[in-house]
């Protein structure tokens, strides 16, 4: 049984910004369907949340660094169009 189940989706993604710890988080993951659910549905605003918890940094620096985390992968075939939309989304 989750205990986590019958906490509305708010609470439940406080609960996983207030560890202020990427590796609670994934014990909280591996415990938890219902965790596990809320941070892939949340991921991008709890990595900002983390992001700015961790270090005491200007709107324009979490910026930078949530499009460096968010940067997408390589991949051979097609990289130019995701490169290219990360960073007009980046620079906006």
């Amino acid at each position: 049984m989750d205990p986590f189940d019958k906490l509305p989706a708010e609470p439940c993604l406080e609960i996983l910004i207030a560890t202020c710890s990427k590796r609670t988080i994934k014990q909280l993951m591996q415990a938890s369907p219902v965790m596990l659910r809320q941070f892939v549905a949340h991921k991008e605003y709890i990595n900002r949340k983390l992001v700015v918890t961790e270090a005491d940094l200007d709107d324009d620096m979490v910026q930078d660094a949530i499009a460096i985390i968010l940067f997408p992968p390589r991949d051979d075939s097609s990289y130019f169009v995701p490169f290219d939309n990360h960073c007009l989304s980046w620079s906006n």
